[in-house]
């Protein structure tokens, strides 16, 4: 049986919304809800091995010992950045001991590279708060949705579609 677009449009808008959901759920989960990961530097530069160096060097990678895991971490500052609610990264040091609060999901799990990082510490210290760009993407995501339910509703009830 074909379904009609409306069906399938709502449905499909009905699960922008559960992502945007998803997304403000997890700009706002405590530090103490991330996995964690507590170690000395090992790695920390602009650039992985034996790639270029970005032009705008808005990244940094770091590695900590005993992990094979890399964690890309933005730190743009400038105008339409998503930048991080605040960063010192560039002042740790290869050596230093830190902890690292990260999220996983089903894309990151298997990636040696992981941008998921939430928050990073050094004795008590904050260095680095990732921005709220989840919260705001999950906002926009539901706003976009609702409204594209509501003009869906229009056109059905105006006959405009089935």
């Amino acid at each position: 049986m074909k379904h009609p677009i409306y069906i399938k449009s709502v449905g499909g808008l009905l699960f922008c919304i559960a992502l945007g959901i998803y997304l403000i759920n997890r700009a706002n989960k405590p530090k103490n809800e991330f996995h964690k990961l507590t170690g000395k530097v090992t790695y920390l530069q602009h650039k992985l091995p034996n790639e270029v160096v970005p032009k705008d060097g808005k990244e940094r990678y770091l590695q900590i010992e005993k992990s094979d895991r890399i964690f890309k971490i933005f730190v743009g500052k400038d105008w339409g950045d998503f930048k991080p609610q605040f960063e010192i990264i560039d002042s740790l040091k290869v050596g230093d001991t830190v902890d690292l609060y990260y999220d996983d999901n089903i894309k990151t799990e298997s990636n040696q590279i992981n941008k998921l990082t939430q928050y990073i510490d050094k004795n008590g210290n904050t260095y680095y708060i990732k921005g709220k760009m989840d919260k705001t993407l999950g906002v926009l995501i539901i706003g976009i949705s609702i409204l594209g339910i509501l003009i869906l509703y229009h056109l059905k009830r105006n006959s405009k579609i089935i």
